[in-house]
C-alpha cells in the first residue's frame, strides 16, 4: 500500500477540481424517489387511522393528491436536470496524479 498516493477526498486545494453546483441533485432525487415509494403506505396508514371517524375529509384527499403531483413533478425535473445532452458519451471519474477527475459527458469518439 506504499504505492498509493496520499489523497484525502475531504481536502480542498487549488489542484482539486471544483464540485459542480448540481452535486446535491442526486441526493434530492433519491429523497423524491423514496417519498414517492413511501407515499402509498403513508396514505393507507392515514386512511386507516381516520376510517373510524368516517374517513379522511376531501381536503386531506385533495392535499395528498397535490403533494403526490408535486413530488412526481420534482422527480421528473431532477431527472431531466441531471441528464447528459443528446449525443454525448459518459466518461467515468478517474484518478490522475492523486486528483479525482469527475465523470462528465464528452463528444463520441
Amino acid at each position: 500500500m506504499g504505492d498509493a498516493p496520499d489523497f484525502d477526498i475531504r481536502r480542498r486545494d487549488a489542484a482539486a477540481p471544483r464540485i459542480p453546483a448540481k452535486a446535491d441533485i442526486p441526493r434530492m432525487l433519491r429523497f423524491v424517489e423514496l417519498a414517492l415509494f413511501l407515499s402509498p403506505f403513508l396514505l393507507f396508514a392515514a386512511w386507516r387511522l381516520t376510517a373510524y371517524a368516517g374517513g379522511p375529509s376531501t381536503h386531506v384527499v385533495a392535499a395528498s393528491c397535490v403533494l403526490l403531483a408535486l413530488l412526481l413533478g420534482a422527480l421528473l425535473w431532477f431527472q431531466r436536470e441531471g441528464a447528459l445532452p443528446s449525443g454525448t458519451t459518459y466518461v467515468p471519474a478517474t484518478l490522475h496524479d492523486g486528483r479525482i477527475i469527475p465523470g462528465h459527458g464528452a463528444p463520441p469518439p
